[in-house]
């Protein structure tokens, strides 16, 4: 369960300003159109199938997740297909790539269509009910530390967006510790 807020109390103005000041860049703009302050409050639940061992170093594996409340409500279904040396014991280590592709269905999002207790109509936007997103990247984990590296790319979000202005690119970085 994340419980959190929408709006100014979330911090986005003064992070955004610092980080334009550190960067020198030109002062940001709109933030007087900012979405109410709004409690939120989405709980996540979702697993993962097993392994479909398809070579000693090529997997797959589906999942499912969904979100439930009023900062997002969605489902997601994804696949992972894994290649290098996959790790199967604890202690061993791995050293992979992967390709992750996933589709979502989309409920609703307040970071489009604002709190869902306000009238925002305004300011928001409607979203896409279905997108995807393809993932590529590298896991290198070695007894309790782990990294990945993966490029993402997720398609259009907005309705009525054309896909190339819509779509996000982005790199996702994570290190892990698992005592």
């Amino acid at each position: 369960l994340d419980i959190g807020c929408l709006g100014s109390c979330a911090g986005g103005e003064a992070t955004q300003k610092t980080l334009h000041h550190v960067l020198k860049q030109p002062t940001p703009r709109a933030w007087s159109t900012q979405l109410h302050n709004e409690v939120g409050m989405v709980l996540h639940a979702g697993g993962r199938g097993p392994y479909w061992a398809l070579s000693p170093s090529i997997d797959l594996r589906p999942g499912v997740a969904v979100r439930l409340g009023n900062i997002f409500t969605d489902l997601t279904v994804d696949t992972m297909l894994r290649a290098g040396q996959l790790r199967t014991a604890a202690t061993q280590s791995a050293g992979f790539g992967f390709v992750r592709l996933a589709l979502r269905a989309v409920a609703y999002d307040a970071s489009l269509q604002g709190g869902l207790f306000a009238n925002e109509s305004a300011r928001t936007v409607k979203p896409e009910r279905f997108t995807g997103e393809l993932e590529l990247g590298m896991h290198w984990q070695h007894q309790q530390w782990g990294t990945r590296v993966s490029v993402i790319r997720r398609s259009n979000e907005i309705e009525g967006l054309s896909g190339a202005a819509g779509r996000q690119d982005f790199l996702r970085l994570s290190i892990s510790y698992t005592p």
